[in-house]
């Protein structure tokens, strides 16, 4: 008697136990996905704007590192040296004066530092003919020995569209002869989104007075 009544008292309580129904599983299957898909919207969108800001972020510092590099040197540039070419190796825009073949590349500007006898080349070169890319390189040439070559703007960004141009004017008031010197370039990201640059044509304008 005592083994039938613990079975039916522990009959009763499994009894006792509420299951959900049928509608009631579905209804928190539906609730337990749409919080899912939320969870999975929010993460995406962090992710997202995670790669946004890294692809600002790369672009951002790129131009300003080359803006300063270049300004730093360029400034102490001796304007007699100054040669400045764009798409026409032949000819030096700050004075039109004629080049010898083969002796600057396009996109370049070369000067010696005042009272130096170096040689500086700050110019645009393809980095990846496939993939057309763009990057920026300073040359430093000394008077003796093996010039040093520096990759200015790496893989993280895409230079392209560029610009240059060289005036000469005087001073009305002092005679002091001075030259302006503009590079101007785009810059794109190399994080794409879509098959395009997640951040592009972002345009800057690197000026540089020499006098």
């Amino acid at each position: 008697m005592e083994h039938v009544t613990k079975h039916q008292t522990l009959k009763e309580r499994f009894q006792k136990i509420a299951a959900l129904s049928l509608a009631e599983t579905l209804i928190s299957m539906t609730i337990l996905s749409i919080i899912f898909l939320m969870i999975m919207q929010s993460f995406n969108a962090i992710l997202l704007g995670s790669y946004m800001i890294d692809a600002r972020t790369s672009v951002r510092t790129e131009g300003e590192f080359v803006s300063e590099f270049f300004e730093l040197y360029a400034k102490n540039a001796d304007p007699r040296t100054l040669v400045v070419v764009g798409q026409n190796t032949a000819i030096n825009m700050c004075n039109g004066s004629a080049l010898r073949p083969n002796t600057f590349t396009v996109n370049s500007v070369t000067w010696q530092p005042l009272g130096s006898g170096e040689t500086y080349t700050f110019g645009y070169e393809v980095a990846d003919i496939g993939l057309n890319t763009g990057r920026f390189i300073f040359i430093q040439k000394p008077q003796a020995g093996t010039a040093v070559r520096s990759v200015l703007t790496y893989g993280d960004v895409n230079v392209k569209d560029i610009q240059l141009s060289c005036e000469t004017a005087s001073d009305s008031l002092t005679g002091q002869t001075f030259t302006t010197v503009s590079v101007a370039f785009k810059l794109d990201s190399k994080l794409q989104m879509n098959g395009r640059p997640t951040v592009q044509n972002v345009q800057r304008t690197i000026t540089v007075v020499v006098r």
